[in-house]
């Protein structure tokens, strides 16, 4: 290699190094390492602080009969439940969540069987992507007015839950939310709420019933897809009249 070529090279190699340095600083301070769990002085539940507050991540020994999350932990108000914070918790029964949380995490209690109830306060705000799915013995669901969002696939294949009101502030339901409910019959969407995502309420093959407001104004695509028996109940003029007919569904004015 000439001594033209080697320079070349080293300075090239020079650059590529510091910008995989600086790409790494940056990284860095966009995305700082969380801080592992740790264990709460009574020994039962595992936390982290953010921001001066917990969030649970579990428990130090696996969980059984019914849960009631503390409010506080070592001195910290629990105001989040953690992703995958008590997923596949088969033996937990039910569940009772403080009025400290405001937001129910990603997968925080999916592929967890056994639980046939859970307590919602009004103090949450966000149910996220996955949160009960598969809690598939799960029989009713009071999703409190504070909720604002509820995730994709929050309460996909609830098989048990039979009817669910979805609460004014909720501005979008999820993708696939209670897609493969096999035993919901009614569903009443409070006014207020403006989206129903894709396939929210796919193969719910009993669902009988669904309220629509005018206030919403997208349906997207399957959202009953296999809803063999529904009939919709919307507003005259409404944007759900009209997705109605153009989806050959069953329909009947509300007052």
């Amino acid at each position: 290699m000439n001594q033209a070529k080697t320079k070349w090279v080293q300075k090239a190699f020079r650059t590529f190094a510091a910008i995989a340095v600086l790409a790494s600083l940056t990284i860095a301070s966009v995305c700082p390492a969380s801080a592992a769990p740790k264990a709460d002085t009574s020994g039962e539940w595992m936390y982290v602080i953010e921001g001066g507050d917990a969030r649970i991540m579990g428990c130090v020994k696996r969980p059984s009969g019914h849960l009631s999350i503390p409010s506080e932990i070592d001195g910290h108000a629990v105001t989040e439940i953690g992703t995958m914070a008590f997923s596949w918790c088969s033996d937990v029964t039910g569940v009772t969540i403080p009025d400290s949380v405001r937001r129910i995490g990603h997968e925080a209690f999916s592929w967890s069987t056994g639980i046939t109830s859970v307590t919602i306060p009004n103090s949450v705000r966000i149910i996220d992507d996955e949160a009960f799915w598969y809690c598939t013995n799960l029989t009713a669901v009071d999703i409190p007015d504070s909720v604002r969002e509820i995730g994709d696939s929050a309460f996909r294949q609830c098989f048990s839950i039979t009817s669910v009101t979805i609460p004014r502030r909720v501005t979008h339901i999820g993708n696939r939310a209670f897609a493969h409910c096999i035993r919901l019959t009614n569903v009443v969407i409070q006014e207020g709420v403006t989206s129903i995502g894709y396939s929210a309420f796919e193969e719910c093959y009993k669902l009988a019933s669904v309220v629509i407001p005018q206030s919403v104004e997208s349906i997207g695509q399957n959202a009953f897809r296999r809803c063999e028996d529904i009939i919709l109940t919307v507003m005259a003029g409404s944007y759900a009249e009209q997705y109605a007919r153009d989806n050959a569904i069953p329909f009947v004015y509300g007052e």
